[in-house]
């Protein structure tokens, strides 16, 4: 699942550059980041997907993130 995030964020930066608009550009910069807090709640045994909202489960974060 990691791995089809990293591809669809590469794929979505590919076309945000194309359109040319920086601050939509950036949310592939945010898109990242959560995948980073992702695989280090995997790395840490926690299901990331379990996190949400709606579940009341947090994903796991540090303070730069």
């Amino acid at each position: 699942m990691i791995e089809e995030m990293h591809k669809v964020t590469g794929w979505f930066y590919r076309q945000a550059t194309r359109i040319g608009n920086h601050p939509f550009i950036e949310f592939c910069g945010l898109m990242n980041e959560y995948i980073k807090c992702c695989e280090s709640a995997l790395a840490k045994g926690v299901d990331f997907t379990e996190c949400s909202t709606h579940s009341g489960k947090k994903l796991p974060m540090e303070g730069y993130n």
